[in-house]
């Protein structure tokens, strides 16, 4: 989030995080993050959102993770920040491309 901004992660971001920076940059490292995530809100979809992240998906071919990330956002009027590619031209997405 930029500074000012709610922190709101679902698991899959959470996981997807922790994951990254242990192998990145270690355990403690990823334990540390834990703690911080803690401090922004914890989102979740209800069935009909993740229906609507399997047709979302679909439609654009996304991983269905990636799927149920961007309708979590959307579900909370959110937006994405992600380095992941697979994002591109998504409503709501601000993409850093990797450096």
């Amino acid at each position: 989030a930029r500074q000012g901004e709610a922190t709101q992660l679902s698991f899959l971001m959470r996981i997807g995080i922790t994951r990254r920076l242990s192998h990145l940059l270690g355990e403690q490292a990823a334990s540390a993050a834990l703690v911080f995530m803690r401090k922004g809100s914890f989102v979740s979809l209800d069935a009909e959102g993740m229906f609507k992240a399997a047709c979302m998906a679909h439609r654009h071919k996304l991983a269905m993770a990636d799927g149920i990330i961007w309708q979590s956002a959307q579900a909370n009027d959110a937006m994405v920040y992600t380095q992941d590619a697979d994002f591109d031209g998504l409503p709501s997405v601000v993409l850093q491309a990797r450096q």
